[in-house]
């Protein structure tokens, strides 16, 4: 029976089996293998947030440029890696955006309005039910 004399990239038989170089699992656990066969190697691929060769660093998103005016930062799970905590003065997910004394005002308006809206509801529902409650049972006679 023939055999044939394979390259390190292939073995079989005929040499018909290319070399699996991700069969040794070089990336981490959460990351994608490739092989590279050009290269005679591997491509590990990251998962977001997530770095390196192997992809085994954990990426830190909280440079000193992460959050604006004054916002900090704060390492989260969330698909972006960090969240920004900004002052009073700005809003976004960077803080990017400032608030002037108008729109500070009004959003306190909103918020206030928002609590009385949620009251008054809550208050209507909690009434209608007592009446409710109160036109279902007869009442008493003392006669």
């Amino acid at each position: 029976m023939p055999y044939c004399k394979c390259d390190e990239d292939h073995h079989g038989v005929h040499c018909e089996i290319e070399m699996d170089r991700c069969m040794s699992s070089p990336c981490s656990e959460a990351a994608t293998c490739v092989n590279d066969l050009k290269n005679k190697g591997y491509i590990c691929i990251c998962p977001e947030g997530y770095k390196g060769v192997g992809c085994q660093q954990k990426k830190t998103f909280c440079a000193k440029e992460t959050c604006f005016n004054n916002g900090t930062c704060l390492q989260s799970d969330s698909p972006l890696g960090y969240r920004c905590l900004c002052s009073n003065k700005s809003t976004g997910k960077r803080c990017e955006m400032l608030l002037t004394s108008t729109a500070q005002t009004n959003y306190a308006k909103g918020s206030t309005f928002s609590l009385i809206s949620v009251v008054w509801a809550v208050t209507s529902t909690l009434w209608v039910s007592l009446a409710r409650i109160w036109h279902h049972y007869p009442r008493r006679s003392n006669y």
